[in-house]
């Protein structure tokens, strides 16, 4: 098990991972579930490596020699955002095998992401050990990037 600080890094990046997935689910055209998920894939892939080559950079602005092992690892600690990506793509591309077309396959897979997103607040809450109203607030301030993804979904379609 890794470090509490490890822990909320891979947190931050799941729920980063789901909100780009969101994203990109919520603007993608709706003629092709293969389409969506080439372009939820590509685009969580290159966000990853941004991600990762921004903090390369900075460490090596700050005079840090970078080894092949610091590189590594670097690129390991953002793989729970591309990791993260994988669920609501699972439920999208199931709903279309279920007989979905690629329009309901895409709302089932946004809801199952807005409900994944509040339960990702939740969890995060509970690890905090926190109840009552702070929980409340990091649980629906979690979800409601979600909800602003549906809401942009059902704008642009």
């Amino acid at each position: 098990m890794g470090s509490v600080e490890e822990t909320h890094r891979h947190q931050a990046a799941a729920i980063y991972g789901t909100i780009i997935s969101g994203s990109v689910m919520a603007a993608a055209p709706q003629d092709s579930v293969v389409t969506v998920v080439v372009l939820v894939l590509v685009t969580v892939f290159v966000y990853w490596l941004a991600e990762r080559y921004a903090d390369l950079l900075g460490a090596y602005t700050l005079g840090h020699r970078l080894t092949r092992a610091d590189i590594r690892h670097s690129l390991s600690e953002g793989l729970p955002m591309i990791r993260a990506s994988y669920a609501p793509l699972i439920v999208l591309v199931v709903a279309a095998l279920l007989g979905a077309d690629t329009p309901t396959a895409l709302t089932i897979a946004m809801s199952f992401t807005v409900l994944w997103l509040f339960l990702m607040g939740f969890i995060a809450g509970r690890r905090r050990q926190m109840t009552g109203w702070p929980l409340v607030v990091v649980t629906a301030s979690a979800g409601l990037f979600g909800i602003v993804l549906m809401v942009l979904k059902l704008s642009l379609h």
